[in-house]
């Protein structure tokens, strides 16, 4: 027995429903009248019947069938209660009625996501608190992100997410306000047909974006134009349209600037290793992490940014720094030497041909810093 809403079976509901049927069409005298008078009964249950097995062909199986199967149980209620309701003795009907109520108490008060007596209840908890009970950790994600689309003056959010997310918690936070919003699905591929111009609303032009996957790219492209992403939460990022390009400017900075910040913190960590003379456990899983905090850091840096700026820059970053960080880390994961190596030795490539060009580097993007800075 699961008390969640989102696996709970309906066996009772079940059993109801195939004893209805079996009183209709049996036709004895404690079923509905015979004759003609159950023709419109019978061919409501047949048409019902018929949507249930459309439901099985269309949709997969899935552990949440039970919620999607709902409509299909409000639908079939009205002739169950029917049948049930002209049993002539009155004491079936009651007894029928008493188990139905007492069988669905524990669902009632022993809700798993919709608690009556817990300390956080549906008494004490706001819509949006509730729709969250089970994922209470996204809340905060979802949260800052439209706080910060509505910030941005934003009206139309495209949302690129995958077939398991979690969508409509957006549209509850986003109607809070009373500001006119617009959110469509962006750079769908399972489709035949799809544009920016195909929307049944019409032409769709967003100023925002809003992507749920943990490894988010630094800039999504929509309908020819640039989306930066301007802030990265615990699950979920959001990206803004980026017209002068400024946007992108600043976070190939920052995200530099991370990855510098990172490098030192490594280098400080080694250096202080081998006064050790050998780096312990702990120092190598310490190492370790802030190597995967570099790898998430380069992810985000944008190599054709990096080309724009300095001819060839964006190149070198991926194959040796980028590719380098990705083969360490997966050599220490699985205990793979070689693989590690290979990562240690692009590293140096990379860390070889910084020292070569430090100058030219260290011009370009003061350059770009002071280009900045004097941006409104």
């Amino acid at each position: 027995v699961n008390f969640h809403e989102d696996y709970a079976g309906n066996l009772l509901h079940i059993l109801a429903v195939f004893a209805a049927l079996f009183l209709l069409m049996r036709g004895t005298k404690n079923s509905p009248a015979s004759g003609s008078k159950t023709i419109p009964l019978k061919l409501y249950f047949a048409l019902v019947g018929l949507a249930f097995l459309a439901f099985c062909t269309v949709l997969k199986w899935q552990p949440w069938h039970s919620r999607l199967m709902f409509p299909l149980f409000i639908l079939i209620v009205p002739a169950v209660g029917v049948v049930f309701s002209q049993i002539k003795n009155p004491k079936v009907t009651v007894m029928i009625t008493t188990i139905f109520l007492l069988c669905a108490m524990p669902w009632v008060f022993n809700n798993k996501s919709r608690a009556f007596f817990k300390r956080r209840n549906i008494f004490n908890s706001s819509r949006v608190e509730q729709q969250f009970y089970n994922k209470h950790g996204y809340m905060p994600s979802y949260v800052q992100a439209v706080k910060e689309v509505r910030e941005a003056g934003c009206s139309e959010i495209g949302i690129l997410i995958g077939p398991d997310s979690w969508e409509y918690p957006l549209w509850t936070l986003f109607s809070q306000t009373k500001n006119p919003f617009r959110l469509e699905h962006i750079n769908v591929e399972n489709i035949k047909s799809y544009s920016p111009s195909t929307y049944p609303l019409g032409k769709f032009s967003p100023c925002a974006i809003l992507n749920d996957s943990f490894q988010s790219p630094s800039t999504i492209v929509f309908d020819g134009k640039n989306f930066v992403k301007t802030r990265q939460l615990a699950y979920m990022s959001v990206f803004l349209y980026d017209e002068s390009g400024e946007l992108a400017q600043r976070a190939l900075l920052f995200h530099l600037n991370k990855t510098l910040e990172l490098s030192a913190a490594i280098n400080l960590l080694v250096t202080e290793s081998k006064m050790d003379d050998v780096m312990n456990a702990d120092e190598l899983d310490q190492l370790m992490k802030l190597r995967e905090e570099q790898l998430k850091e380069a992810r985000q840096v944008n190599q054709r940014d990096l080309d724009k700026i300095m001819p060839g820059f964006g190149k070198i970053f991926g194959e040796t720094y980028l590719n380098g960080l990705e083969l360490l880390i997966k050599g220490y994961q699985e205990k793979n030497k070689s693989l590690y190596d290979q990562g240690q030795l692009l590293l140096l490539r990379w860390e070889s041909w910084v020292n070569k060009h430090k100058d030219t580097l260290k011009t370009v993007f003061d350059a770009l810093a002071q280009e900045l800075q004097a941006q409104p």
